[in-house]
């Protein structure tokens, strides 16, 4: 993604955090309470009626520069399977082979047949993907079917 893009597809930004109903006083007593805590918060974004409220990075990082966000990935993930389980998209019984054809290879992994949406979310499927596959490949379905059992 180039600037523009990012540009282009910007958020609305609230002329302040009131400006949007949020409180500037109890977002300085947050990251103060975060800093307290000792948590490694990289970035913050409070959105509050489809605008940015606020927006914080922490040095190195910048909204211009993507980096790795670990767990926060599966945040993200549960709330989409969320959504997509209240409007009947998917149960948490839905076969992964079935949402995602192309993990199926050439023979019939039994495994794989049996594996649910519910195994991934509570991460029990027994795939043991390597932590240093290159995630910026754009591989991720590739090397999650290539991983052993």
């Amino acid at each position: 993604m180039n600037i523009q893009d990012t540009k282009k597809n910007a958020l609305e930004r609230a002329l302040s955090p009131e400006a949007a109903g949020v409180s500037s006083a109890r977002l300085a007593a947050l990251v103060a309470d975060a800093v307290e805590a000792g948590l490694e918060l990289h970035s913050l974004m409070v959105l509050r009626h489809g605008k940015v409220a606020f927006e914080s990075f922490r040095p190195p990082y910048a909204a211009g520069n993507p980096h790795v966000m670990f767990s926060v990935s599966k945040s993200v993930t549960s709330t989409a399977v969320g959504f997509a389980l209240a409007e009947g998209l998917l149960t948490l019984e839905s076969k992964v082979a079935d949402l995602v054809p192309e993990l199926r290879g050439d023979t019939t992994d039994e495994n794989l047949e049996n594996l649910t949406v519910w195994h991934l979310l509570t991460m029990t499927a027994g795939k043991l993907p390597s932590p240093m596959a290159d995630k910026g490949k754009n591989r991720w379905v590739a090397d999650y079917a290539e991983s052993k059992w």
